[in-house]
């Protein structure tokens, strides 16, 4: 839902957990069209994001502050992922398809 209005809108998505010792990382892509896509990796502790939306990495890139304490005391972060971590992600789901 965007403001009042419902979006049903199949988009192409990839989705990757990836169990560590320590924690379990989830990835994230989605894409409207090869123009118009997003990008997210959690780690547990820190999410990266970055987009084909300059307005969006700027967003998160100025972000005033990119820190912040869970409930729990753990400290978690957020920054702008490199644009090759979106291709490296992708390349590596389609060698595996």
């Amino acid at each position: 839902i965007v403001g009042k209005h419902q979006i049903n809108k199949k988009i192409k998505s990839r989705i990757q957990m990836i169990k560590t010792g320590v924690s379990t990382e989830i990835r994230i892509y989605l894409e409207q069209d090869m123009d118009n896509w997003y990008y997210f990796s959690y780690n547990g502790a820190s999410m990266s994001a970055v987009s084909s939306d300059e307005n969006f990495n700027d967003l998160v890139k100025n972000a005033k502050k990119n820190e912040f304490k869970g409930k729990n005391g753990k400290i978690y972060t957020f920054r702008l992922a490199p644009e090759a971590d979106k291709r490296n992600f992708i390349r590596s789901i389609e060698l595996n398809e």
